[in-house]
């Protein structure tokens, strides 16, 4: 992957012939392990997590009743593997729902004690499908996975992340929802996470979800990130919502908008489609923060002809440009929604 200005990452595919530089479209022969090692030394910068925790389970779903996925029976009392404080999801790796994740009811599952688990919906849940018809997943191959949390984060930090009961102080993370940014501070007991001004809550399991980024507010000086983990083969699944939100391609490479599919395709119904205008106010936008092309940030839009994109300071085309970075924090503006968008794979494994 590129190196950028603020975060030089380097990607060591373990078991291959493969090291950086990675380019989109890259061949490999088995399924690859990646590192992302980095400095980060400026106080704020943005950073993703595209690597993945190991599994723990991967299996073929046997079925699905309502909210339950059930596994063969060799895998009996899946709720033994999980830890009651955890935050799971299931990844489907093959099959018609590619890519869907879901979020797991870590405490029905642990109480079920059965070679099934209990999948969450909804509200509050960070899955990309709002039901699941029975026997849906039904011979479909899955991932169980624990989700990157605010917990998990601290450890990937040498040194470690440094506490304070003042958030002005503390070292925490920057995310982006509904209402905009909130940020979320590590208290000086060096466990507890809290949210700015969001009372006394602990949100040491707040889960950052595999298809956004964080903005990182480091306090304490500068620090070695490391992340370990899987890459992702199968394609990535994200609801674009009309609207500003944040967005992270799933793939530790860095991606242009054509390798995202960020164009005007006419075989997507109009009410789904890519947006472009010659107007930056009426476009699809990227907004990319502390990235190679961006400083500290810059905004992209995609232009009236429905294929080309552009930052609001150059007129040069980007479109096949890498200006979505693996570790980068980005926000991505729709006016359309689209509730069934697909990044494919730009890693190919080979069988």
């Amino acid at each position: 992957m590129k190196s950028n200005r603020l975060i030089r990452s380097s990607l060591l595919l373990l078991g291959t012939s493969l090291s950086v530089p990675l380019p989109a479209q890259v061949s490999v022969a088995s399924a690859p392990v990646g590192v992302l090692s980095t400095s980060i030394k400026r106080e704020e910068s943005g950073l993703a997590f595209p690597l993945l925790a190991r599994e723990v389970l991967v299996a073929t779903a046997t079925g699905n009743t309502g909210g339950v996925l059930s596994f063969p029976a060799d895998h009996a009392n899946l709720g033994a593997l999980l830890t009651a404080s955890g935050r799971y999801y299931v990844e489907v790796l093959s099959g018609p729902f590619e890519g869907e994740r879901l979020d797991v009811d870590t405490a029905a599952t642990i109480a079920a004690g059965d070679a099934a688990v209990t999948l969450s919906f909804g509200s509050g849940t960070h899955s990309t499908l709002s039901t699941l018809a029975a026997g849906a997943l039904a011979g479909a191959r899955c991932a169980l996975r624990p989700h990157m949390t605010l917990a998990a984060l601290k450890s990937m930090f040498t040194p470690a992340l440094k506490g304070d009961n003042t958030a002005s102080k503390a070292d925490g993370v920057q995310l982006y929802g509904p209402g905009g940014f909130d940020f979320f501070y590590l208290r000086g007991d060096g466990v507890t996470w809290r949210k700015a001004g969001g009372g006394t809550a602990d949100l040491r399991n707040l889960v950052i979800p595999p298809d956004v980024g964080v903005l990182l507010e480091l306090r304490s000086g500068g620090k070695r990130w490391t992340h370990t983990g899987r890459v992702r083969t199968n394609a990535f699944r994200k609801n674009l919502r009309a609207g500003l939100q944040a967005f992270a391609t799933g793939f530790p490479v860095d991606l242009s908008p054509l390798d995202v599919g960020a164009f005007v395709d006419t075989s997507v119904p109009a009410a789904e489609r890519w947006t472009g205008n010659e107007s930056v106010g009426m476009a699809d936008r990227f907004q990319v923060f502390f990235d190679t092309y961006s400083t500290p940030h810059a905004l992209y839009y995609l232009r009236g002809d429905g294929t080309s994109w552009r930052s609001t300071t150059s007129t040069t085309n980007v479109a096949a440009t890498p200006i979505l970075g693996a570790t980068a924090m980005q926000l991505v503006r729709r006016v359309n929604p689209d509730g069934g968008y697909v990044i494919l794979p730009p890693i190919d494994v080979a069988p």
